[in-house]
């Protein structure tokens, strides 16, 4: 008999998200019960997402649904914004030798308004003591989730707060470097930029802080709107955010950031107000120090706000102090 006691024993002992989700694929995995487990994350169809990532970084929401035609409108009636990304996930349960057949129970767990997991369980058959069993573990992950969410983001904005910022910032530079699992050892290209919304402190004062806070709300949908899934966001203190790029080069990192600061300069905000946003950019370096980073990073935010703000302005890798100006509002510095 599965033991749920054991397993919320463990997975009630995380401290992250992340940790959470392997904890529960270590412990489910050990069971006699379960034959193979996959997590998959799910995104809203407003996401930028070209596909659907097939890695252990993965939530949940409620439990529910063998995989069998009539069950299909489960799906169709309770889960209607990720409708359009299910046969991406059949096909990708089937790239990743999930059969999918009457043991294979598919499990929704909601992390946020924008974003799922999905958890494909193939199991022996079960008895109705162990699929509650299965049933409770899951609900006391769901429940653990969305704490770990509230605690990690930013009240106001929704996206990832400073403490998390300072929790994955370490990770962010650990993962910039050559992959040694892949067969051509290409070195991964992650990308820290910072922004600022120009003359917010303006907008404060002659609009009070409430259209401030309604503008640091549009700012982070647009932030949402622009970036793609896996990219990191977060609010580091007042008006000024972080992204973190993965797996970028330089001139698609360039070409995301100048994405986002004309969709800033483009967007109607109320009462009509102009805004934009001055951005930093550094590619991050191979164990790169964190101070040294942000000291890149912030130093090409400077050099944006004082060539005229409303541009984007890249840090030399080789800390290179000398300005060089390229074409269009991007400057490398």
């Amino acid at each position: 008999m599965i033991s749920s006691q054991k397993v919320i024993l463990e997975i009630t002992k995380q401290i992250s998200n992340e940790n959470l989700t392997h904890s529960l694929i270590a412990e489910f995995t050990d069971m006699p019960y379960i034959i193979a487990l996959k997590a998959y994350d799910i995104f809203a169809v407003n996401q930028r997402s070209e596909n659907v990532p097939h890695d252990h970084d993965v939530h949940a929401f409620k439990i529910f649904h063998e995989m069998s035609e009539d069950k299909n409108p489960y799906w169709l009636e309770h889960c209607p914004k990720y409708i359009h990304e299910f046969p991406k996930v059949i096909n990708i349960l089937s790239q990743d030798s999930v059969q999918m057949d009457l043991n294979t129970h598919l499990y929704l767990i909601n992390e946020t308004e924008q974003k799922a997991k999905l958890i494909a369980l193939n199991t022996l058959q079960v008895s109705e003591v162990e699929n509650k069993a299965i049933l409770e573990i899951l609900d006391v992950y769901r429940n653990l989730l969305q704490l770990f969410d509230r605690f990690e983001k930013d009240f106001l904005t929704g996206i990832y707060n400073r403490q998390t910022f300072d929790q994955k910032l370490m990770q962010l530079i650990h993962t910039s470097k050559v992959d040694e699992t892949r067969k051509t050892k290409q070195p991964i290209n992650n990308w820290l930029a910072v922004l600022d919304i120009d003359h917010f402190k303006k907008i404060n004062d002659n609009y009070g802080h409430m259209y401030g806070d309604e503008v640091l709300i549009l700012f982070c949908n647009i932030m949402r709107d622009c970036f793609r899934y896996n990219d990191l966001l977060f609010r580091y203190g007042g008006e000024e955010f972080i992204v973190g790029l993965l797996n970028v080069d330089e001139k698609g990192a360039i070409s995301a950031m100048e994405r986002y600061r004309k969709a800033v300069e483009n967007y109607s905000f109320p009462q009509n107000r102009h805004v934009t946003v001055s951005i930093g950019l550094a590619k991050i370096l191979d164990n790169e120090l964190p101070t040294s980073l942000l000291d890149r990073a912030d130093s090409a935010l400077y050099k944006a706000k004082d060539s005229g703000r409303n541009q984007v302005c890249v840090a030399s890798s080789e800390h290179s102090t000398q300005p060089e100006m390229e074409e269009g509002l991007v400057e490398l510095f």
